[in-house]
C-alpha cells in the first residue's frame, strides 16, 4: 500500500493545484468572452444613439413633432430600444420615439421629469455618455438599462431592453452544468444561464465571491449557493460596471480527480485485504509446521 499512498500524496500535492489552475484559466477565458460579447451587444445601440445625438445637435432646435418620425424609426419594433427620449435643458422629456405597440403612450411621456436620474446628471456633467443602473421598464415591464448622451443643451436617452441576455447565456457552448450569471453594480442578477428572470430582480450580493467582485477583487474561489458548493471566477464589464460570474459545482469540477482518488482508495483497500490474506495463510502454514 505504500506506493499507493505515495501516489495519492503526489496527486493531492501536485495534480490538485495544477487542476485548479487549469479550471481558473478556463473559467476566466469563458467569462471574458461573455463579457466581450455583452459589450459588443450594447455597443451597437450606443453608436446609434451617438450618431442620432450628433444629428440633433447639428439641426438645432425644432418643434417636438418634428422628431417623432425620426425617433420612432430608430425605436423600430422594440428589439433594440424600448424608447428614445430627447430631454430638454430643464430635464423634462421634450420628444419621444416609441415602438409601434407603445406609440399610444407618447402623450403620457411628454413632459416627464427626469431630473432625478443620476445617470442623466452624470452625462451632462462629463459631457459624455453615461449608463443607468438596471430597472424594470414602466413601458414594457422588461428589464432594461438606459444610456444618456448629451446633445448641446439637450440630451438623448435610449432605453435598451436586456432581458434577452439570459437566452443568450443559455445558448452558450459551455458545458450544461456551467452556471453563468451577469450582475449589476449592486449585485442584482441581470441575466442567468439556467433560470431566465422573467422580470424578477434577485440579489446575490451576499455571496463571498460577489462581495469581493463588487469591491474590485476578482478571483477564483469556492462559494455556496442553494446548498451546493461551487468553484467560480468573476470578471468585470468595465464600461457598465457589471460583473460576469462563471461557476461550476465543485463535485463536477473535480470529478476526474475524485474518480482517481476513489480508484486509489479501492486499490489500497484491495491491496490491504490481499496482504492480510497472504499473512494469514503464511501464519497458518507456519503454525502447522510448528505443531
Amino acid at each position: 500500500t505504500a506506493p499507493l499512498v505515495l501516489v495519492a500524496a503526489l496527486i493531492l500535492g501536485v495534480l490538485l493545484p495544477h487542476l485548479r489552475a487549469n479550471l481558473e484559466s478556463r473559467y476566466q477565458r469563458l467569462a471574458h468572452a461573455i463579457a466581450g460579447q455583452i459589450e459588443a451587444h450594447l455597443l451597437g445601440p450606443r453608436r446609434e444613439l451617438r450618431a442620432l445625438a450628433e444629428y440633433i445637435r447639428n439641426r438645432g432646435y425644432r418643434p417636438a413633432p418634428f422628431w417623432f418620425d425620426l425617433l420612432d424609426a430608430h425605436a423600430g419594433t422594440g428589439d433594440v430600444f424600448s424608447a428614445i427620449y430627447i430631454v430638454a435643458a430643464d430635464d423634462s422629456v421634450y420628444a419621444v420615439g416609441l415602438p409601434q405597440a407603445q406609440r399610444g403612450q407618447r402623450d403620457n411621456l411628454l413632459g416627464l421629469d427626469l431630473s432625478q436620474r443620476a445617470f442623466l446628471r452624470e452625462a451632462r456633467a462629463h459631457d459624455d455618455g453615461a449608463w443607468s443602473e438596471t430597472f424594470l421598464s414602466s413601458l414594457t415591464g422588461r428589464l432594461a438599462v438606459s444610456l444618456a448622451i448629451p446633445a448641446a443643451e439637450q440630451a438623448l436617452v435610449g432605453e435598451i431592453p436586456i432581458d434577452r441576455l439570459s437566452k443568450f447565456l443559455g445558448r452558450s457552448p459551455a458545458e450544461t452544468e456551467m452556471l453563468t450569471v451577469v450582475l449589476d453594480q449592486r449585485g442584482q442578477i441581470i441575466a442567468h444561464s439556467q433560470a431566465p428572470q422573467g422580470g424578477q430582480q434577485l440579489n446575490l450580493g451576499h455571496l463571498s465571491i460577489v462581495r469581493d467582485a463588487l469591491a474590485g477583487r476578482f478571483a477564483t474561489r469556492d462559494f455556496e449557493l442553494d446548498g451546493a458548493i461551487f468553484v467560480g471566477t468573476s470578471v468585470s464589464i468595465p464600461q457598465l460596471d457589471w460583473i460576469v460570474l462563471v461557476a461550476q459545482p465543485r463535485v463536477q469540477a473535480f470529478q476526474m480527480l475524485l474518480s482517481t482518488l476513489w480508484a486509489l482508495a479501492v486499490g489500497a483497500l484491495a491491496a490491504s485485504l490481499f496482504a492480510v490474506l497472504v499473512a494469514w495463510a503464511l501464519a497458518r502454514g507456519l503454525a502447522r509446521r510448528i505443531g
